[in-house]
């Protein structure tokens, strides 16, 4: 049961959150105690509020994932998991995250409230309108970005912000595309679907991946980027980030592993290795002296 819980929590997923610490980093924080306790507490807020809404997501969505290839596995969905339990622990941990967000700020609160009333509303309306449902999840990592932000007192960079959104976009377009692979037109255990095609998904993709990357590089170039590192060494980081993007279209186009975007970011071992090149490059650009 307690196996199941955690399982049902998707712990997995709580990579997203680390989108909360680019803030610290850009910021010149990282070196600040103080200021990576705070990041750190609202990782820690979003991890335990996502996973509040995974609970209630997956309860709704049981008898719709039972006919799904490998939703039907998840706790809820098979029965390890009881529906009254998984809803008192996702109350708790919702109630636990919103806590912490006060503990910080009302700002930090609010944008943790607006997450929680985006996902309420992507649970029973958004997840069903074409397009739409895209800049949802999308607006989801947006909000972890500023919640970062806020935490730590800084201001955030209009590139980073950009640059984040047509990240989040490329992981939720492709997370659609394999599903449409996976499922079929016809929609399967998702509605939305027989609204998408491989095709127009791809052109999606392809607009995305182009935007991520020209507004990451615009963030580098950026006279006030400069400015406020001291440095224009930024720029050699965009290879990284470039190699990111083309590596993961790779994999969504060549091997269809783009339904669960995090478990394919640290499960492919090309991809992990430049992710760590890059932040390494990246804290040496950033905090050498």
């Amino acid at each position: 049961m307690i196996l199941g819980i955690f399982r049902a929590l998707r712990p997995k997923q709580w990579v997203k959150n680390s989108f909360c610490l680019a803030p610290l980093i850009f910021a010149r924080r990282a070196d600040d105690s103080d200021a990576v306790l705070e990041a750190a507490v609202v990782v820690v807020a979003f991890s335990l509020l996502a996973s509040a809404v995974y609970l209630t997501n997956d309860v709704i969505d049981r008898h719709r994932d039972r006919a799904h290839p490998v939703k039907k596995n998840r706790p809820i969905a098979s029965g390890v998991v009881g529906v009254p339990l998984a809803l008192v622990v996702s109350v708790f941990l919702g109630a636990g995250a919103l806590l912490l967000a006060a503990r910080q700020s009302m700002t930090v609160l609010a944008v943790l409230g607006g997450y929680l009333v985006l996902n309420v509303a992507y649970t029973f309306w958004l997840k069903h309108l074409v397009i739409v449902d895209l800049f949802a999840i999308a607006i989801g990592f947006v909000l972890r970005v500023i919640a970062g932000a806020e935490a730590i007192e800084v201001s955030t960079s209009q590139w980073i912000l950009t640059c984040t959104l047509f990240v989040s976009l490329l992981l939720a377009a492709s997370k659609r595309r394999s599903e449409v692979e996976l499922q079929g037109s016809e929609g399967g255990t998702r509605q939305v679907l027989s609204r998408y095609s491989v095709r127009y998904l791809d052109l999606i993709i392809t607009v995305v991946t182009a935007g991520a990357i020209l507004s990451y590089a615009l963030y580098t170039m950026s006279p006030a980027t400069a400015e406020h590192l001291g440095t224009t060494n930024l720029i050699y980081t965009l290879p990284f980030v470039i190699f990111a993007v083309f590596r993961y279209v790779y994999l969504v186009f060549e091997r269809s592993e783009g339904e669960s975007p995090f478990e394919l970011l640290v499960g492919d071992g090309p991809m992990m290795a430049n992710i760590v090149a890059y932040v390494v490059v990246t804290m040496l650009v950033v905090y050498a002296p």
